[in-house]
């Protein structure tokens, strides 16, 4: 399912609370021009997190009044496009992770791609004390070419993907990986196709208007 997303840096003069407000007020004003998913994002294991919400949108959806938000970052805050892949069908309950990845040199878009999709997920497969704590998965992969910032000008843009993990709780999914040859293995396999560190986050996730989950 083809999708664009919006990454946004709040105002440096503003505070997180009044983003996440301001940002929820807007959304509901302009549903009309069509449906949206909101991430408000806390970050984990980051001193200063880049992005303060990710926001989906359906493809058709008019985004356009973006560009008058008053709570984003204009010329840092991004819109791109890319497409969802569901890897493990199970409902959206307990804590939504999500992880902003970028590809390692060796690998082109395309093996990135394939590679995430089948080899990681079939190495996730085999770790039961993973997969089994695991609930909802999504792969959306980024198209970087497509990045424009909110002041639709180009902007440097290098992720070529966006996990989405669900677990029932923070606990559940550090105990995920408490095993040390799963957390190994896992780290392995990172360090084979991406670019280490990753970006973690925990989403506060808002549904507004009829939005079509993958």
């Amino acid at each position: 399912m083809e999708k664009r997303y919006a990454l946004l840096r709040r105002r440096p003069d503003i505070k997180e609370s009044e983003f996440r407000s301001k940002w929820l007020a807007a959304g509901r004003h302009f549903q009309g021009s069509g449906a949206c998913l909101q991430n408000h994002l806390q970050g984990v294991d980051q001193r200063d997190p880049t992005w303060s919400g990710i926001g989906e949108f359906d493809p058709e959806a008019e985004v356009a009044w973006l560009a008058n938000a008053d709570f984003a970052d204009h010329a840092k805050s991004v819109l791109v496009t890319g497409s969802t892949f569901v890897v493990n069908d199970r409902p959206q309950t307990g804590v939504k992770y999500l992880t902003l990845t970028r590809r390692s040199p060796s690998f082109g878009r395309r093996e990135f791609a394939e590679y995430w999709r089948h080899s990681h997920v079939e190495m996730l497969r085999r770790l039961p004390e993973f997969w089994g704590r695991l609930g909802r998965y999504v792969q959306h992969l980024l198209e970087p070419d497509s990045a424009r910032s909110l002041a639709d000008a180009p902007i440097s843009f290098d992720y070529d993907g966006l996990a989405e993990l669900w677990f029932d709780s923070e606990a559940s999914a550090a105990e995920a990986v408490a095993d040390p040859s799963t957390a190994a293995a896992i780290k392995q396999d990172d360090r084979h196709f991406l670019l280490l560190p990753y970006e973690r986050y925990i989403s506060e996730q808002v549904l507004i208007g009829p939005f079509r989950l993958p």
